[in-house]
């Protein structure tokens, strides 16, 4: 539309409205590309396999939510690199996050591989019920893995989320690698771990075998790689939250692309709003206020190769229950240590600790 004015001369003159162009132009500019990026999450969250799991309804809408992580090392992923596909997987590693009520911390506590516990029967899975190491739960599906760390912690689980091998690089690939230092070389021939010491930046591969890697530190036990876990969960966090990812439209595609496309959820959370929600409550927690842990842990009575949870677990996760910080309990501990339910070494008369204290590492501690 334009305007007719008069000229001096008397002549009608065409004049084109500017300024409702230049508003026209400032709208389209704004609102085309959030229009493009809001199909293109929706498009992203449409991604996402959904599992069916009774996970527990929040109690609030934006009260505290607990969240099972389960890497999985089926076989399936890799085209074949890590081992022959025999149709079954267990969990490569357990990590049951809680998000604070007021998004003001999250506790990441990784479950050892090796914890003995009573798993409750999985009928519909094919699993009687029994002692069982925990990450052969998962061989019955993560319902089953879901229900075995919900009775042996005590702690209401809302969400689960499912990760595998290929998932792992790809993610990694997509945030352009992280950044580490390794005080020795890395060399497993299991995990295909190949890595010199010194500052790098490692690929998704090479991330991958360094969070699988056992024979290269320690006693070769799962309970001696999980530094080297939390090192690599660190990384990526700090990578995630970097401000070279979120002013790099492309790369931040790429990443959320790569992690929507290789994540299998419980079903209530396969929602675009549910997803959305959780993902802008996760963002909010500074990274100084993410902190991982290790589940205090003693070897088993009747097998010194196996875990089994300590009085200083079952206070954990007693705290995660509440609400309460790790550190804040620790510092006015309950007079009687509280058993999580279904625990069948809580009467059991424990041998002495071996493990050492157990340590929070938060995730914005200097990689290098």
């Amino acid at each position: 539309m334009a305007r007719e004015s008069m000229s001096p001369r008397g002549r009608h003159v065409i004049r084109p409205r500017r300024r409702r162009r230049l508003v026209v132009g400032a709208i389209t500019a704004v609102v085309l590309p959030a229009l493009l990026v809001a199909a293109v999450v929706l498009r992203m969250l449409n991604n996402v396999s959904t599992v069916e799991v009774e996970t527990i309804q929040a109690s609030e809408p934006d009260g505290p939510l607990n969240v099972l992580l389960i890497g999985s090392d089926a076989r399936s992923a890799g085209g074949g690199r890590y081992g022959d596909d025999d149709g079954t997987g267990r969990s490569d590693s357990m990590v049951l996050a809680h998000l604070s009520a007021q998004n003001d911390r999250i506790d990441a506590v990784q479950i050892p591989r090796d914890l003995m516990m009573e798993v409750p029967a999985c009928e519909d899975a094919g699993w009687p019920g029994g002692m069982l190491m925990i990450n052969a739960t998962f061989d019955f599906g993560p319902s089953c893995a879901h229900r075995a760390v919900e009775a042996v912690t005590g702690v209401p689980i809302h969400h689960l989320v499912v990760l595998d091998f290929d998932g792992f690089e790809q993610m990694v690939d997509a945030l352009g690698g992280i950044d580490v230092c390794l005080d020795e070389p890395v060399r497993d021939q299991w995990s295909m771990a190949d890595l010199p010491a010194g500052p790098q930046k490692l690929n998704g591969e090479q991330a991958l075998a360094l969070a699988r890697t056992r024979h290269a530190f320690g006693d070769g036990s799962d309970i001696a790689r999980m530094e080297n876990q939390q090192r690599v969960m660190s990384a990526i966090a700090q990578q995630a939250t970097s401000e070279g990812l979120l002013t790099r439209p492309d790369r931040l595609v790429r990443f959320l692309n790569a992690v929507t496309s290789s994540l299998t959820v419980d079903d209530a959370l396969g929602s675009p709003g549910e997803l959305v929600s959780l993902a802008s409550r996760v963002a909010s927690v500074p990274l100084s206020a993410i902190t991982f842990q290790v589940m205090p842990w003693q070897p088993a009575s009747f097998d010194p190769n196996r875990v089994e949870m300590t009085d200083e677990a079952r206070e954990l996760f007693a705290a995660l229950r509440d609400d309460v910080s790790p550190d804040a309990a620790a510092e006015s501990p309950d007079e009687e240590s509280p058993a999580a339910p279904d625990d069948p070494q809580q009467d059991a008369a424990a041998p002495e600790p071996v493990a050492p204290p157990a340590e929070r590492r938060s995730a914005d501690v200097p990689l290098c």
